[in-house]
């Protein structure tokens, strides 16, 4: 994907163009998080109807993100080389079937086929956002944009928890899902007459020629991809896995609530997310400053999920619903290594340095996800009900262990990040290298 040098434009239809283009696009990663963090809601009728255990449960949902983590190496390819509104319409058609043949499938293969199948569509969405941006806004935005596009998925995300769990308790989860694929349709065509390569005053970019395999050993050469990939990976793990599929049950068991307040909780991880993620974006680029901001927000985050570690079953509901939205709150500074990477490697290495990055980041609910329910099943004491397992309180608080020490991980790779100062840096280690030594 060749950089366009993008005029900072602030006022006047093409500046509200770029941001209609983006957010156009954004519907795509909207839409994305409905399906990806609709198994937290799901996850009791699905086990019921499938007749699945933990780790059973654990797998179909990592399915979704194995597919996504597979993909990511060729949608950054891909990317580079073929019309961005081409390939974001074909993912946002695979993913609407996709929705609808798991909706109406009652064998668990053909689901499990489903759900990795609109996994792998969706690896498209978010690296789509990114290159439209960079193509529509010049780098002082990308953080701010990056945010925003990033809360668009969030509140995909908190649409999945209690509205969804409403819906289902009238309707039925099959009736719902039918609903979602009508409303993927409906944003399909919203994308179709919105979404545009580039801005009309600039000319195309030039899709890049270079071999797939060289273009990621370049990506990977820059560590600077890899500690920001890890980074945002451990930091989204709340919402893959309390988010996205145990974050209900979670509550339920440990803390003893119904299932709707349960996701009422849930529901305000994302909103934290929605509140913080353009929040984050607009301090970074205000005081031009990321790792920072990265450190901080690790830190805060880790000193939260502390406290749910140290003192289960002691908060209240409003407590536990303060703590949930701080989480959100805090763990949004994630969204700060997209425009690290974006100013730390050559436009033509945009696609595919952001989507080596998506392939640590996915992978770390790929893996997990299912480990979540490994542990909880290895802490289980082989209690069964009608030849399903019952688990407590204790099982889940086992595999919580692994969100406070995945976000100390994290602190230490933040640390590790060079700062950009909102600069491209790409440049100067472009002019340091070309230079001959003395």
């Amino acid at each position: 994907m060749q950089q366009e040098n993008t005029a900072n434009l602030e006022t006047g239809v093409p500046y509200l163009k770029a941001w209609i283009v983006c957010l156009a696009a954004g519907l795509f990663f909207f839409y994305d998080f409905i399906q990806m963090n609709m198994f937290n809601t799901l996850n009791p009728y699905v086990a019921k109807a499938f007749r699945l255990n933990a780790i059973q449960i654990g797998n179909l949902a990592a399915t979704y993100l194995a597919a996504t983590v597979l993909m990511l190496p060729f949608s950054g390819a891909l990317l580079d080389q073929y019309p961005t509104r081409k390939v974001i319409l074909s993912a946002m058609s695979v993913c609407t079937f996709s929705t609808f043949l798991f909706a109406i499938t009652s064998n668990i293969w053909v689901a499990g086929l489903a759900r990795f199948i609109c996994g792998g569509s969706t690896a498209f969405c978010f690296l789509s956002c990114i290159v439209l941006a960079s193509r529509w806004f010049p780098p002082t935005k990308m953080a701010q944009v990056t945010g925003v596009v990033v809360t668009m998925a969030m509140l995909g995300g908190a649409m999945s928890q209690e509205p969804l769990a409403q819906l289902i308790q009238t309707y039925g989860w099959r009736e719902t899902l039918i609903m979602d694929t009508f409303l993927g349709i409906a944003l399909f065509f919203v994308m179709y007459c919105l979404i545009e390569n580039y801005p009309n005053e600039k000319r195309p970019p030039q899709p890049s020629t270079e071999p797939m395999l060289k273009s990621y050993i370049k990506a990977a050469r820059n560590l600077q991809n890899t500690y920001c990939g890890l980074y945002t990976s451990l930091m989204n793990l709340f919402v893959f896995i309390l988010g996205a599929v145990w974050g209900v049950s979670y509550l339920q068991h440990v803390y003893h609530l119904d299932h709707t307040t349960a996701s009422r909780i849930t529901t305000l991880l994302f909103i934290g997310s929605i509140i913080g993620s353009p929040l984050a974006g607009y301090i970074s680029d205000k005081i031009k400053r990321r790792k920072s901001l990265m450190i901080s927000g690790a830190v805060v985050s880790f000193l939260l999920s502390f406290l749910l570690l140290i003192f289960p079953q002691q908060f209240n509901v409003t407590q536990l619903s303060v703590i949930f939205f701080a989480l959100g709150l805090t763990t949004s500074t994630q969204i700060l290594t997209y425009p690290v990477i974006f100013e730390s490697n050559p436009p033509h290495m945009t696609g595919t340095s952001e989507g080596l990055a998506a392939v640590f980041i996915m992978s770390g609910g790929a893996i997990f996800q299912p480990l979540f329910g490994w542990m909880m099943s290895k802490h289980w004491n082989g209690l069964e009900v009608d030849g399903l397992p019952v688990y407590a309180g204790g099982d889940y608080h086992f595999a919580y262990l692994l969100l406070p020490i995945s976000l100390l991980v994290c602190i230490w790779l933040a640390s590790r990040v060079r700062e950009t100062h909102c600069q491209l840096i790409w440049k100067n280690q472009e002019k340091t290298s070309s230079t001959p030594s003395s």
